[in-house]
């Protein structure tokens, strides 16, 4: 919420997501903390790639550079936030945003099954940009890798129907049949279709493969497989995830000890949050290119803490021992030992991160709402700042010492502090920027409860209204709902 970090989904791609939290709260750092949501307009527009292949048999770049090659995503918080309001209201101007973050965070699956749910509405295309609808579809389970027809299949038909609405301009239809030829490694096809091309939101991509061709042409020593490889690695720099899996799986189908093609598939994989698939080629390159082991290591129990193997996670982040990856490895082995209700590891955990210099205002978010926010939300004891006070006040000074310029997140701490002591004095100005600036259910619930405490009742009633509108957690909701009773009633 408070830092930009990227990885989450990055390493300093810089990401609000260096934790990666949704439904298990998770938030990603700078590795693994942007990987699932970085922002932009238009998640079809995506940079050039400038990375050097230094040769042609291993992939040279690193995790950084991939993702800052990639857009900005939404943070998980906004797309948890959106789907809640959905869910509760189906309001079809959220559920076009909801479809748009996910498509641009590359949660494909949710994104089609919304998608889907979208396009049974009359006049859905007044409300969102049907080229956002094509990239769910072409990243949909629909287009099967093994089929050489399926991508036309599934895209032709909206290709036809959204042209003949003037929806879709001639520069789309030819983009969509130069993925149809390159599908099939038709590359003289795939050269007649994009010379035509013009529109600004298709350079990028375009530049990217005439480079790839270009490197690949200029090796006349060069196996045949180059080229593919190359060719879906500019895909996967600019977010077509499914051309890079179906060139990558051609490369290797040629020579299945080439390193390049595992890591498009690894990576393509992870990022479309193909976890499984992700896991298992990440383990093939700890061993095929053991000079980026601890990174691949890192990113297989990145891929099973996402998959919910939180055991198997930890198992293979403390295998990690690179001081670059040190502070997202802490990041993921506190969210893994706090899904397995290990709060004495997550404690030691904590102690450790405090340390890093790299140490983010989202960290001391995520602790504040664990040791405070957390328990307050659903009316349970503060069992975990009881037994480590020390380690409370330590993050509320390291917080004032490190981000005296940033005071959301040390104000955040300051009002989790006053809940502990029940001190209601100070909290409805610092109360009402953070929930109207952030719009967290327990920050709109304390405050419903400060107003209860000064007898506004009105006040009360509004909050607690907002904070149930948002809600996603059951014995919160009971709570609200309870207390918006208690209000109604000493209102009446």
């Amino acid at each position: 919420m408070f830092a930009d970090h990227i990885f989450s989904s990055s390493v300093n791609v810089s990401l609000p997501e260096v934790w990666l939290s949704s439904a298990e709260q998770e938030k990603l750092g700078s590795i693994a903390g942007g990987l699932d949501m970085v922002a932009t307009d238009d998640p079809l527009v995506h940079n050039a790639a400038t990375n050097e292949i230094s040769s042609w048999n291993v992939f040279s770049a690193s995790w950084n550079q991939l993702l800052a090659s990639l857009p900005q995503q939404r943070s998980l918080e906004e797309l948890h936030l959106l789907e809640s309001l959905y869910k509760k209201n189906k309001d079809i101007h959220v559920l076009a945003t909801l479809i748009q973050g996910l498509a641009t965070n590359y949660q494909f699956s949710d994104a089609y099954t919304y998608a889907k749910e979208l396009m049974k509405q009359a006049d859905y295309e007044k409300q969102i940009d049907v080229k956002t609808l094509l990239y769910v579809f072409l990243h949909s389970d629909d287009v099967s890798l093994e089929s050489s027809t399926s991508i036309q299949t599934v895209i032709s038909p909206l290709l036809q129907q959204w042209r003949g609405e003037w929806l879709l301009t001639q520069d789309d239809v030819s983009f969509y049949q130069w993925l149809f030829a390159l599908w099939n490694k038709d590359y003289s096809g795939a050269s007649a279709s994009f010379q035509s091309l013009r529109a600004s939101n298709y350079v990028a991509v375009v530049q990217a493969y005439q480079k790839a061709l270009w490197e690949a042409n200029a090796q006349v020593w060069a196996p045949v497989y180059y080229k593919d490889a190359l060719v879906s690695l500019a895909f996967l720099k600019n977010g077509y995830f499914t051309i890079a899996k179906r060139l990558a799986l051609s490369a290797l189908a040629q020579n299945d000890t080439y390193v390049l093609p595992y890591q498009v598939l690894a990576y393509a994989n992870f990022l479309s949050t193909h976890r499984e698939a992700s896991a298992q080629y990440f383990l093939t390159l700890v061993d095929l290119d053991p000079s980026h082991a601890s990174e691949y290591t890192f990113l297989v129990g990145v891929s099973q803490y996402r998959m919910g193997v939180y055991d198997q996670a930890l198992l293979y982040l403390n295998q990690v021992q690179d001081p670059l990856l040190l502070t997202d490895v802490y990041r993921y082995q506190l969210l893994s030992s706090l899904a397995l209700q290990d709060t004495d590891g997550a404690v030691r955990i904590w102690q450790k991160l405090l340390g890093q210099q790299d140490i983010s205002a989202s960290d001391f978010q995520y602790f504040f709402e664990n040791f405070f926010f957390f328990p307050y939300r659903t009316g349970q004891p503060f069992s975990l700042y009881s037994q480590n006070t020390q380690l409370a006040s330590l993050y509320s000074q390291s917080c004032i010492q490190l981000f005296s310029g940033q005071q959301d997140v040390c104000l955040y701490g300051d009002i989790a502090q006053w809940l502990v002591q029940q001190n209601w004095t100070w909290l409805e100005r610092p109360l009402l920027y953070l929930s109207t600036r952030y719009h967290q259910s327990y920050l709109y619930h304390v405050l419903g409860d400060y107003y209860t405490f000064s007898k506004e009742y009105a006040q009360a009633k509004e909050a607690y209204s907002k904070a149930l509108n948002i809600c996603d957690d059951a014995n919160e909701e009971i709570l609200l709902q309870n207390n918006l009773a208690k209000v109604l009633h000493l209102s009446s």
